[in-house]
């Protein structure tokens, strides 16, 4: 019985390791690259970048490509505004701005003739009303 066993054992092991596999290619055509805007505002002050990319094809495992020469602008509901100073890779950032819960945040970016637009108001913080522990030792732990 011992032998029935272990031969029956050692054949699930032999059909479970020698399963067929098939390769499949599928054919991704390259699309034309768009524009990839990466930024945020947090409450606080900056500075906040704002990073320029083009999507690349799917198969390029190099980073994506930066986008240089534009221009980019954040302005609030307030009517403060900042344009943003270009650095490497595609890295624009702003220094003076200061981010405030429940203003409204508006993002302007000109790109080899385009215009892309973005809005959104920051949160209010939720307030934290208790923070409480509870110490357990090995005995009292659940499992």
């Amino acid at each position: 019985m011992k032998d029935f066993i272990k031969l029956l054992a050692a054949i699930g092991a032999i059909a479970m390791f020698s399963s067929c596999e098939k390769v499949i290619d599928l054919p991704v055509a390259d699309a034309t690259p768009h524009l990839v805007v990466e930024g945020n505002v947090f409450d606080g002050p900056g500075p906040f970048t704002v990073h320029l990319t083009r999507t690349a094809s799917f198969c390029n495992s190099d980073a994506p490509p930066s986008v240089q020469g534009a221009h980019v602008r954040i302005s609030d509901s307030d009517g403060n505004s900042e344009d943003l100073i270009e650095g490497a890779n595609g890295i624009y950032t702003a220094s003076a701005l200061t981010g405030i819960p429940g203003r409204r945040y508006f993002l302007d970016v000109e790109s080899e003739g385009k215009t892309y637009t973005a809005s959104n108001t920051m949160p209010e913080p939720d307030p934290i009303d208790s923070i409480t522990y509870e110490y357990l030792t090995a005995r009292t732990m659940p499992f």
